[in-house]
């Protein structure tokens, strides 16, 4: 193992089990909102992120520019709303990351389409132990690379380098995986959801949880 790897880990279906619940609270919220008749497989946006296919959606509707403050009202609502969910983790989660946070080889950081307030109470539901500063959002940046080169940028800051020897992202959607090929690095699936079109699309190492993950 490379002397300073950083693992950069999605959080929904990477560590908490909560895509399809995040997506039913989405679509409540964003109807709270007052918008209607909007495309709900966000697969389909161009970007897989909470502030894009909020800000796209406003843009439609409503013929207005992008404006922060959409993003600051959808983040209240959507918060006041998975607080009343239970959030369970990915199997081997917590254990994991407690288990690399112990190497002095290892740097830990999370990139998440998510807007920052869900993203916190995400791992602190499951026992995670952060800093602000491992934790990267779509609060401001609406592209996926743009998320992961914050986190990158946060991590290095944290480890006084100005570059890690291996970086690699672990996600467990297609989003993960093609963001971390634009960006050049290395990744590692997971879960079974996704297993078949991530392998199409040039997945190599993949781990069913997080029980018997390792680099």
């Amino acid at each position: 193992m490379s002397k300073n790897t950083l693992l950069i880990f999605d959080i929904d279906g990477t560590l908490t089990d909560t895509v399809n619940m995040y997506h039913e609270i989405f679509n409540e919220t964003l109807l709270e909102l007052g918008f209607q008749n909007f495309n709900s497989n966000f697969n389909e946006y161009k970007h897989h992120t909470d502030s894009f296919v909020v800000n796209e959606i406003n843009r439609n509707q409503r013929d207005t520019e992008q404006k922060q403050d959409i993003i600051s009202m959808f983040e209240k609502l959507i918060l006041e709303k998975i607080k009343l969910k239970k959030i369970y983790e990915i199997k081997g989660a917590k254990k994991t990351i407690e288990i690399l946070s112990k190497s002095e080889n290892i740097s830990i950081c999370y990139a998440t389409g998510s807007v920052f307030q869900t993203a916190k109470y995400k791992l602190e539901s499951i026992g995670i132990n952060f800093t602000l500063d491992q934790l990267a959002c779509s609060n401001v940046n609406e592209e996926r690379e743009n998320i992961l080169k914050e986190a990158i940028k946060k991590a290095q800051k944290k480890k006084n380098i100005s570059r890690f020897e291996r970086i690699i992202s672990v996600g467990d959607g297609i989003w993960d995986l093609k963001t971390a090929q634009n960006l050049k690095l290395d990744f590692v699936g997971i879960g079974n959801k996704n297993r078949e079109i991530l392998n199409e699309n040039g997945m190599i190492n993949w781990f069913e949880n997080l029980t018997n993950f390792s680099i």
